[in-house]
């Protein structure tokens, strides 16, 4: 009878663990190195059973201040870690793994490793490591794609070919700027391809898509775009030109004069340190006889002079986080189409354009709007988020959130559809709740994660959530596809650096109001215990000794 019950038991225990992690091995490895470090870390696994994330709960580790090691030798130790704790990354060879991005915030330096096959990159495949300046790990990001079988092939299709198939398969109309493209390997169900990817930014329709086209056949095996659509100052010195500028929206100000700062060359257009303003529809504008911006909200020009200006505004905000991903001219067309209903970033073209409006008004008036575009490119230098499904949603989160803390206003978008009798694009103040209100569409579904975000600062404050937002992206590097539940943890994470962990708490039951719990699994957790008791079962030594540590109370 005995004999039975561990039978039926051990059964029971495997069904378990095919609908929850595919096997017990990955719950396995993490508590053998929980257990090799102090019991200290939580996890999260994949729908597929892979580790995908871990984390340090000692929140003493993300603000230790011990004397900084240089950027080379952090990255060192990144990789030793890796190299010590391979059982960890998806059966992927270390040696395999090359440092794609290297950045630090506060206490954190955050190293991106991509994934290579014989000198070759493999598609959307990541693993990053966040570590202390005291060598301690705080957070394992892990999208790697193990690679089983290699489908090679004798001829590979050319690069002119994959993005003539890349055009015809979308019928583009023209590109925007000169596209891409590079053989790379694509692994799925660890079966892996050879495969030429194509970066097309094309005029019609617009986008910039991305293509994996199967180098043997012509096949696409996937496309997507990522372009992001969108759906009082200090005073300055009087040597600097003045401009006419809503401060706010038509609807919430009047025209105003401010200081047009940071201009490379006065005289010859909207150019400056931060931003240069296109006009689509004319050539630049000039200085009045006073040596001044000055227009009528109606010409033109105005518009050049008020995209400018927010555009140097948002670029300071997010400066004073230290971040410099952004130091450059970047473009902003206005005007951009004809009767363009619509603005974007695109990652391609590292640019922003603002329509004209036909149904809508012209966005290039509307403040938040242009915050908006700005937060998409201050995303895209920090962390890649596919822009698709909660990954999607969080960025437009992160955007709605960055406008609507500038202007203290929930709202976005007031101005744009005002023309349709609409009061906004979004709010932010709003009652969705996570599963029920998702509809897949990015736009949409931001509203749940970024009520989150509006809730939070109401609890705690617009500068502690500004700075925690902003510094969670790093915390979401090296994840595929990243969840809610992932920007939950990340939000935490930024909190353990930059306030000690006092606001975790709160973080986490502003976000369980909204349906979104993030629970990583613990040494002591159920699902744990229940793979140690599978393992030991089935003779597994280790996993007996580590179970009767947590029986005994020696891990919590």
């Amino acid at each position: 009878m005995k004999k039975l019950f561990f039978i039926v038991l051990i059964l029971a225990l495997a069904l378990v663990f095919t609908n929850a992690y595919a096997d017990s091995a990955n719950v396995l490895r993490f508590a053998k190195f929980n257990s090799d470090n102090g019991n200290k870390f939580s996890v999260n696994f994949d729908e597929d059973g892979n580790i995908r994330n871990v984390i340090n709960n000692d929140v003493n580790a993300y603000s230790a201040k011990q004397s900084k090691r240089s950027e080379n030798e952090l990255v060192t130790d990144a990789i030793k870690f890796l190299e010590k704790n391979s059982d960890l990354i998806s059966g992927v060879e270390v040696r395999d793994l090359r440092v794609e991005n290297v950045s630090a915030s506060n206490n954190i330096t955050h190293v991106l490793f991509s994934h290579y096959y014989k000198n070759k990159k493999v598609f959307d495949s990541q693993v990053s490591v966040h570590i202390n300046n005291a060598s301690e790990v705080v957070m394992l990001n892990n999208a790697l794609s193990p690679i089983g079988k290699v489908n090679s092939v004798a001829t590979v299709i050319s690069h002119d070919k994959a993005l003539e198939i890349a055009k015809k398969h979308i019928k583009c109309q023209g590109e925007r700027i000169k596209s891409k493209a590079a053989n790379v390997i694509y692994s799925k169900n660890k079966i892996a391809f050879e495969t030429v990817k194509v970066e097309l930014a094309s005029k019609d329709p617009l986008g910039d898509f991305v293509f994996v086209i199967n180098a043997a056949n012509g096949e696409v095996i996937e496309c997507f775009d990522i372009m992001f659509h969108a759906k009082k100052e200090e005073q300055t010195e009087p040597k600097y030109p003045q401009g006419t500028i809503y401060m706010y929206h038509p609807m919430k100000g009047d025209v105003i004069s401010e200081p047009i700062i940071n201009l490379t060359n006065p005289g010859k257009g909207l150019v400056g340190k931060w931003v240069t303003v296109v006009n689509e529809d004319t050539a630049p504008a000039v200085l009045n006889a006073a040596g001044n911006y000055v227009f009528d909200a109606n010409d033109t020009h105005f518009d050049e002079v008020n995209a400018y200006y927010h555009t140097n505004k948002v670029h300071d905000f997010v400066a004073k986080y230290g971040f410099t991903g952004l130091d450059r001219s970047i473009k902003v067309t206005v005007h951009y189409g004809t009767k363009y209903d619509n603005a974007f970033f695109s990652p391609m073209e590292g640019a922003i354009a603002l329509g004209d409006g036909n149904r809508l008004n012209d966005l290039a008036k509307e403040e938040s709007v242009i915050y908006h575009e700005y937060g998409h490119a201050v995303t895209n230098a920090m962390v890649y988020m596919p822009y698709s499904s909660e990954s999607g949603a969080i960025n437009e989160a992160f955007s709605d959130y960055l406008a609507c803390t500038m202007t203290e206003d929930s709202m976005v978008g007031e101005w744009a559809v005002a023309k349709m009798n609409k009061p906004f694009l979004r709010n932010m103040d709003n009652k969705t709740h996570y599963p029920e209100d998702i509809q897949n569409e990015v736009h949409y579904d931001s509203n749940i994660y970024g009520a989150g975000l509006w809730d939070l600062r109401k609890a705690i404050g617009a500068e502690a959530t500004d700075k925690i937002m902003h510094f969670s992206r790093n915390y979401l590097k090296g994840i595929k596809n990243q969840k809610f539940t992932d920007g939950v943890n990340a939000l935490i994470a930024a909190d353990k650096e930059f306030y000690r962990g006092i606001n975790a708490e709160t973080i986490k039951k502003v976000f369980e109001a909204r349906g979104i719990k993030a629970k990583p699994l613990t040494a002591s957790s159920g699902p744990v215990v229940d793979a140690l008791k599978f393992e030991a079962l089935n003779g597994n030594k280790e996993a007996k000794q580590m179970l009767e540590n947590i029986e005994n109370g020696n891990v919590k």
